[in-house]
């Protein structure tokens, strides 16, 4: 009968939601290194790895994520070092917005990361993605930290050269 096959069907999708979450909630996910890698190398059109711990918590209103040894690199024309070398980084995203495709970042922390700015001559950056230097389309960030980074740039345009450090707390 209908009402028999419908119970079933909600069954069925209730048993496999609940497998989904069970397989979320027991994952190592330094297995999903490579692949999470392999997506942000896609968006970013350049190499992207994580070297390090990879650790996710996806069962609270304000999910967390953090990772070690994570390293940009260079276009292939940047020569040196690589974009960025972050040895730790951690941001929470609250999940409720998440969900709708809202992504808001309550928290991300970078901790001494190394941050090479390069732009030539003729104009190409190291930091264009792909958006023909229109700027990033980044998530509102409500508070950001960054200790004990080490940033270099070398802008041939305007024949600047900075090597320092910088540490911050900003807060909305």
């Amino acid at each position: 009968t209908a009402a028999r096959i419908a119970a079933w069907t909600v069954g069925l999708l209730v048993a496999i939601i609940a497998a989904v979450l069970a397989w979320l909630y027991f994952l190592d996910w330094n297995t999903m290194r490579g692949p999470v890698g392999r997506w942000a190398s896609m968006k970013l059109g350049r190499l992207v790895r994580i070297d390090g711990n990879l650790k996710v918590d996806l069962f609270r209103l304000e999910p967390r994520v953090s990772a070690g040894g994570v390293m940009v690199a260079n276009p292939d024309w940047a020569k040196g070092s690589q974009a960025a070398e972050i040895p730790h980084l951690a941001f929470s995203f609250r999940l409720i917005p998440a969900i709708f495709g809202n992504a808001i970042l309550p928290l991300v922390r970078f901790d001494h990361p190394n941050i090479r700015v390069v732009r030539l001559a003729d104009g190409r950056t190291n930091w264009d993605f792909g958006g023909g230097n229109t700027g990033w389309n980044l998530p509102p960030i409500q508070r950001l930290l960054v200790r004990e980074g080490h940033i270099t740039i070398d802008d041939r345009i305007r024949d600047l050269s900075f090597d320092g450090t910088v540490s911050s707390e900003e807060t909305s």
